[in-house]
């Protein structure tokens, strides 16, 4: 019995081993988005800092459970001649956790792409009793974090079917939260959005769910939200997306 239970226990170690060594070779071929990325993380303090109104987006469904080295972000067709540094910016809904950098897309690649500074997270294990739905990313073009207002965002990508958009918000608690995609010549499509969010929300506070068109072209999107606060003005704001 005991020989048996041994057996047991090392057939599991090598299977392990063998998935962790095939996950390795998968992350290690796939081209990469290169660059140094900050990255904080404290269970006790907050460290991400809420900055402006869209915090991030996937486009396809996020996993249930974050793996942070698998992160992949959509880089867009027709890119080639553009300043190919990008601002890289991630953060768990809850603030614990904070990612910002800038990399650089590798030449000639147009499509979804990995992070290389996560692919090497010391945060790997806390951050997988998140759900992936709690982490908003995005991508701007710039040569540094110091973004212009008009830079589109890209998304995080959640899988192969990416007829599903997602968008965080920090809605700063609006009572409510509207929001609508557009592109020339393709009909609007509504959001359906949630404000009261279960559990910790300080980085992001809203989420709006889309779904986009089939077929659609690839490329600029217009995105419109309104929101009211729980006192002043209703507040509206416009986001460029680049979106698959």
């Amino acid at each position: 019995m005991g020989s048996m239970m041994r057996s047991k226990s090392l057939f599991r170690c090598l299977q392990a081993c063998l998935l962790l060594g095939l996950l390795r070779y998968a992350l290690a071929a796939e081209p990469v988005l290169m660059g140094n990325i900050d990255e904080v993380y404290s269970q006790s303090v907050n460290v991400g800092v809420p900055g402006g109104t869209l915090v991030g987006l996937w486009q396809g469904t996020p996993p249930d459970s974050l793996d942070v080295r698998l992160t992949r972000v959509f880089v867009p067709s027709g890119t080639e001649n553009r300043d190919r540094n990008v601002c890289f910016s991630a953060i768990t809904r809850d603030g614990e956790y904070s990612a910002r950098g800038t990399v650089r897309v590798p030449n000639s690649q147009s499509t979804a792409l990995g992070v290389e500074a996560l692919r090497r997270s010391r945060y790997v294990v806390p951050l997988s009793r998140y759900n992936g739905i709690d982490f908003a990313v995005n991508l701007r073009w710039a040569k540094s974090c110091a973004v212009a207002n008009a830079a589109a965002y890209l998304p995080a990508i959640g899988g192969s079917d990416v007829s599903t958009l997602i968008v965080a918000f920090n809605s700063r608690h609006a009572t409510n939260v509207s929001a609508v995609i557009s592109q020339r010549g393709v009909a609007d499509v509504k959001g359906r959005c949630e404000i009261d969010l279960v559990g910790r929300s300080r980085a992001f506070d809203a989420r709006c769910k889309f779904i986009l068109p089939d077929p659609r072209k690839e490329g600029l999107w217009l995105l419109a939200m309104v929101s009211d606060p729980i006192a002043g003005p209703r507040r509206e704001d416009d986001f460029n997306l680049l979106l698959q």
